[in-house]
């Protein structure tokens, strides 16, 4: 049966059905006649390096401890202490919104190897008024078994950092945008493959030849897609950074609270509990690149991870499990006058403002979307007269579209095991 097709004159076109394109959505449609338009389902895309981690600004806050024991306050000192203020408000801004997306009973435990690193640490997290209690090694592991033997990093502190569930906080916002009267588009191709051009004071998107949206105003919210985007929207090519991260999801709970260890040898590593599984990543394994295709990971990195987790989490030898190694990529959000995207437009710490009202929302990472959509409401002023066109109401008013289920937790690619030397290694899985 073909598809009914018909579009109208909305006032503000979204690019993008992630955390962050669909908080602009949540914030943007009471107020503007708002359309998101994204390919296949929504949230399929959204990709965190650690999932399901609710920020409250101790990490943050934890990094500027690190940095200040070492003597090591740099340029990037003050954007730390931004992302630790923002993340407090942000913290408190999803659990109000979606209460029952999070695991209040949980919390997070942050490792170090020095007992002054913690102490500063928790000075530093209390200091934005979080709770950061001091754990001696015995309290550690009655918390979390699978650290016992806890050898390297013996220095813990507990934060009210908890697990949550993005895509129940993502159906959310689709219900509430929905219900408040946004529309809805769902692409058969990539956003990187819609004709968007600018004519006569709007904007225009083209699919199969045939125009689904038009709009005064454009906002990409696409994630490590930007860069195409952009190419789309401004004709224009931006070498853009993308901050590369190999994530290994095994699909087994192995902890119930989310465990940040920080050493020197490991730089740290992550573990991340959600419903059925958990979340692995070391930071130390940062690659940078330019285009959304490259991956810049090689066998040595999936064994830096085993190797690791051999050496920080001795009680997961006990265990075998799936696992799904998946890269994730997010735009560069740095402050630096010279980011490559700064002679396009006028630079805001989460959005880039360009021509003919255009704009690009990168947030960064999930905990902070609500805050930054916010923001960008606080701040949206278009430069053109918005269309006076009363909206078409249909006769069946269209369902958004649905939220695509955990696309990187519900395949294997890697089997967790214990090998003849009695170590873990990641073996693939065939097929």
């Amino acid at each position: 049966m073909p598809r009914a097709f018909f579009y109208m004159t909305h006032e503000v076109i979204i690019l993008g059905g992630g955390c962050g394109g669909l908080s602009l959505l949540r914030e943007l449609c009471s107020n503007y006649r708002s359309l998101l338009v994204e390919h296949q389902q929504l949230g399929g895309y959204a990709s965190t390096r650690n999932q399901s981690w609710l920020h409250s600004g101790s990490l943050y806050s934890a990094f500027l401890a690190r940095n200040e024991l070492r003597q090591n306050v740099t340029a990037s000192t003050e954007a730390l202490s931004c992302l630790a203020q923002k993340c407090r408000g942000a913290f408190e801004e999803l659990r109000s919104f979606c209460p029952e997306a999070f695991e209040d009973d949980s919390e997070c435990l942050f490792l170090f190897e020095t007992e002054e690193e913690g102490i500063k640490a928790a000075e530093k997290i209390g200091s934005l008024g979080l709770r950061a209690d001091m754990l001696e090694p015995a309290e550690i592991i009655a918390r979390e078994p699978v650290l016992s033997p806890l050898t390297t990093c013996p220095y813990g502190l507990a934060t009210q950092d908890i697990p949550f569930d993005s895509y129940r906080i993502l159906r959310k916002m689709v219900k509430e945008a929905h219900a408040r009267g946004a529309d809805f588009h769902v692409a058969r191709v990539s956003l990187c493959d819609l004709a968007i051009t600018f004519d006569n004071g709007l904007w225009r998107v083209r699919e199969d030849g045939l125009t689904v949206a038009e709009a005064p105003v454009i906002i990409c919210a696409t994630g490590a897609l930007t860069r195409k985007t952009m190419q789309c929207i401004l004709n224009t090519d931006c070498a853009l950074n993308l901050d590369t991260c190999l994530v290994a999801v095994l699909h087994d709970r192995i902890c119930n609270r989310i465990i940040a260890m920080r050493s020197e040898a490991a730089q740290y590593l992550n573990l991340v509990p959600f419903d059925g599984g958990t979340a692995v990543n070391l930071g130390a394994l940062d690659r940078h690149t330019c285009d959304v295709s490259d991956d810049p990971f090689d066998d040595e990195h999936y064994q830096n991870i085993s190797e690791t987790l051999n050496d920080f989490v001795p009680g997961l030898k006990l265990r075998s499990c799936q696992t799904n190694f998946y890269v994730c990529q997010k735009l560069s959000n740095t402050e630096d006058s010279s980011h490559p995207v700064s002679k396009f437009g006028t630079r805001h710490y989460f959005w880039l403002a360009c021509r003919d009202n255009s704009f690009f929302f990168y947030p960064g990472k999930f905990t902070l979307a609500q805050v930054a959509a916010k923001a960008f409401v606080e701040h949206f002023n278009p430069t053109v007269q918005l269309p006076e066109q009363p909206k078409p109401v249909s006769i069946q008013p269209l369902s958004p579209p649905a939220i695509s289920p955990r696309p990187y937790y519900d395949r294997a690619t890697h089997v967790l095991h214990l090998s003849e030397k009695g170590e873990l290694e990641f073996e693939a899985v065939c097929g």
